[in-house]
């Protein structure tokens, strides 16, 4: 607190001293603003006034999905030469559909150091985002760009796919450890100390790691694991707890159905991130479907797709190729009779 000293100054007053107290300013705090004054993507200062802060994700609602951001651009080409230039470069992961320079405000030639390219394919943009390095020549001042995905999606994660692969691969490698080390040492095992005895390799740092990562991300539990693995190992239940047991195969056996398991993870996952994953799932409005269906048409009959090839490609009106067609309809309303 704050005082004044104060005397009265007319002759014949008293010389008492009083004190008398100053205003208090009032201090707005910044929480009680509606609006935050810094902005939480670009750490900027936001003019409420004259502007709007961005959300990060306008420039996917223009070009599209599966969009980059390109930035730290050089400024001494062109916006054509650039967006050339990037095209030779990314276009040896996936087709692109758009590359679109930013011109700065001040000159309409020279870029704003961003730069936007849309793929055709999610897992194209994924893969660009995760292999790219590319550092222009001197001619391009030398600069090394830097790349960001918009996918708001909640496999946002670009190492999705290449996740989805290493869990599968690491599965199959440790149903085989677990079959030799049950087959060697020829004992019976619990399902819940299988971690114990075997190991696996993480994503990142690739660093030995006890197992079940993989198993839970692919499988969920471990027992689902042993009843995808069923002709490697038996299973006995006693007192709510599992046991398992190798059983006899040999080598090149194994080593076929370990490659038949490996495909049937990898037509999974490709099913599971497939357009059509809505295929065995519970059915959607009529509206939804229609649009679905005008999105991703069906594919036509054999006979209308001939049509619209040439002759030369296609004899249309040869008998064998006529007496196929008719063997392969015959043959597609047997498998409809017995479904």
């Amino acid at each position: 607190m704050f005082f004044k000293r104060f005397f009265h100054k007319y002759p014949g007053g008293s010389k008492i001293k009083c004190y008398i107290e100053k205003k208090k300013k009032k201090r707005i705090n910044v929480s009680l603003f509606h609006q935050p004054p810094y902005s939480k993507n670009s750490k900027g200062y936001i003019d409420w006034r004259y502007c709007t802060p961005k959300s990060g994700y306008e420039y996917m609602y223009i070009y599209g999905e599966n969009t980059i951001e390109i930035t730290n651009l050089p400024n001494n080409k062109t916006n054509e030469y650039i967006q050339e230039r990037l095209r030779k470069s990314l276009n040896k992961y996936g087709r692109l559909k758009i590359v679109r320079c930013l011109s700065n405000r001040n000159d309409p030639y020279i870029n704003n150091n961003v730069c936007y390219a849309t793929f055709h394919n999610k897992k194209d943009m994924q893969k660009c985002i995760r292999n790219i390095n590319i550092r222009l020549p001197i001619s391009l001042q030398y600069k090394i760009l830097k790349f960001k995905s918009l996918y708001s999606n909640k496999h946002s994660d670009y190492n999705y796919f290449f996740k989805q692969d290493h869990y599968n691969y690491s599965t199959i490698n440790i149903a085989l450890n677990l079959f030799k080390y049950l087959q060697t040492n020829n004992c019976i095992m619990n399902v819940k100390n299988i971690y114990k005895h075997i190991f696996e390799y993480s994503f990142y740092s690739h660093k030995i790691i006890t197992s079940g990562i993989s198993v839970y991300k692919v499988f969920n539990n471990w027992v689902n694991f042993i009843d995808f693995f069923d002709n490697l190992f038996i299973k006995t239940s006693k007192d709510n707890e599992v046991f398992i047991s190798a059983k006899i195969m040999d080598d090149q056996n194994l080593r076929i159905y370990l490659n038949n398991k490996l495909i049937e993870l990898k037509n999974k996952t490709i099913a599971v991130n497939s357009v059509y994953w809505r295929k065995d799932s519970l059915q959607l409005p009529e509206d939804m479907e229609a649009k679905l269906n005008n999105e991703h048409p069906k594919k036509l009959k054999e006979e209308m797709q001939i049509l619209s090839k040439t002759k030369d490609f296609y004899k249309i009106h040869d008998e064998r190729h006529l007496f196929k067609l008719k063997l392969n309809k015959e043959r597609k309303e047997k498998k409809r009779e017995k479904k």
